[in-house]
């Protein structure tokens, strides 16, 4: 019994010793993992404060960068607004840009009327375009005065402030639609050719001689141009025929008219215009392009 007692002595300390050794051990593992773990832990904090510090440190200059392109764009923003509002500013805009350009062109403005082939009355508008002291040059539409191209035809007369006065048919072309009567009156106020082609958008007022202020106005706009036509959504009945399609400098872009049909077909509320170009290769006379009270061109 002696023995046995003496060999559990023995095992008690080892099993002490193994313990203490594996706390140890452990103790050294805790701390060796705490070590790497805060080594991490600094690793990324270092990281993290390096890029806040990065990101804070350029965030003035990408905030200034942004702000100068938002403002650069708000700029370009209302630069094209105020060009595309530019038309109806520049007349006064809403109904004072009518009554604007009404007041600017009606006096160049005439209502033309006289008798179709069928006997009935037509109508439509002439604008001046050339005067010296003893004669005035007016375009209006061939259509209305189709009539008096035959001898005999019947009696065009041109009104202003309700007086009728016989106008000569001078010169035509019924392809352009395009008609010139001389007014043996001199010294009277006419509108400017363009000197440009009508662009796609573009405004455009269509004035008419006939209307209780001296005249009339009807707005639209370029839906295609080309050298021969002047396509347009502009509104128009037969008083406008004849009369000038102004652009927003009051210029005169074209001739209206309901039945030019440069592509060989008819059109119901969009009309081909003509070129205000066309009238003096076709009718007028135009040294340096301007319309002249001579003799037209052959």
């Amino acid at each position: 019994m002696a023995r046995s007692n003496q060999g559990y002595g023995n095992i008690l300390p080892r099993s002490v010793v193994g313990v203490a050794a594996l706390l140890v051990a452990a103790a050294i593992g805790a701390a060796l993992s705490g070590t790497i773990l805060y080594a991490y832990y600094q690793y990324r904090q270092t990281t993290t404060e390096s890029r806040v510090s990065s990101f804070i440190n350029g965030f003035d200059k990408r905030y200034g960068t942004a702000l100068s392109t938002i403002q650069a764009d708000s700029t370009n923003a209302q630069n094209g607004i105020a060009k595309a509002l530019e038309p109806l500013v520049k007349n006064g805009g809403g109904g004072g840009a009518l009554s604007n350009v009404l007041r600017k062109a009606s006096p160049a403005v005439w209502f033309v009327h006289t008798l179709g082939p069928d006997g009935a009355p037509s109508v439509g508008s002439a604008v001046a375009v050339a005067s010296d002291s003893g004669q005035t040059l007016l375009l209006t539409s061939y259509s209305t005065i189709q009539a008096a191209t035959h001898t005999p035809g019947p009696t065009i007369y041109v009104r202003k402030n309700n007086t009728d006065t016989p106008a000569t048919l001078y010169n035509w072309q019924q392809g352009s639609d395009l008609a010139l009567l001389k007014l043996n009156m001199g010294n009277l106020p006419t509108l400017t050719f363009s000197t440009s082609t009508a662009t796609i958008g573009e405004q455009l007022f269509a004035i008419s001689g006939e209307g209780s202020n001296g005249g009339s106005v009807s707005p639209g706009q370029v839906n295609d141009a080309a050298t021969n036509l002047i396509q347009n959504d502009v509104p128009i009945g037969p008083s406008f025929q004849g009369g000038p399609l102004l652009d927003a400098s009051d210029k005169i872009v074209g001739i209206a008219s309901l039945n030019y049909s440069p592509l060989g077909f008819p059109s119901t509320g969009i009309y081909f215009g003509i070129p205000i170009q066309a009238a003096c290769t076709q009718v007028l006379k135009c040294p340096g392009g301007t319309p002249q009270a001579g003799p037209p061109s052959a």
